[in-house]
């Protein structure tokens, strides 16, 4: 009987502590789209600074590196508003890793792609009499 007790008391207090915390889609309709809206923001930082000429002085890794720390400040954005609308930190966490794994990913590849065409290029002027 004791035992039940203590769990029961337990289980109360676990699942108090769980109702303090939301996930996103728990937030109001306001607070979900200023989320959107931040996120758009960074997308926006994100492709703009892609977009954005190259210069050959600097390493792929060297400008998609900048182009990261230059976005950061819209993930500390996001995670701030969800802190503020009482979201779990390990899911303001995860979500704002997930959108800098995936630009990340994003940057890679169109470094990777830029590169084999700049040499494709320099390949075919070499070839040419």
């Amino acid at each position: 009987m004791k035992s039940l007790v203590i769990g029961s008391i337990m289980l109360m207090l676990g699942s108090n502590a769980w109702a303090e915390s939301t996930n996103p889609a728990d937030m109001s309709v306001e607070a979900q789209q200023r989320m959107y809206e931040i996120i758009a923001e960074y997308n926006h930082c994100m492709t703009s600074s892609m977009a954005g000429e190259q210069t050959p002085e600097k390493s792929g890794q060297e400008r998609a590196n900048e182009i990261l720390l230059a976005c950061e400040a819209h993930l500390d954005g996001l995670k701030s508003h969800l802190a503020a609308n009482n979201v779990a930190d390990n899911l303001a966490a995860g979500m704002s890793n997930a959108f800098r794994a995936r630009s990340a990913r994003q940057l890679m590849t169109q470094t990777m792609n830029s590169m084999a065409a700049q040499e494709s290029v320099a390949a075919e002027n070499n070839d040419t009499p």
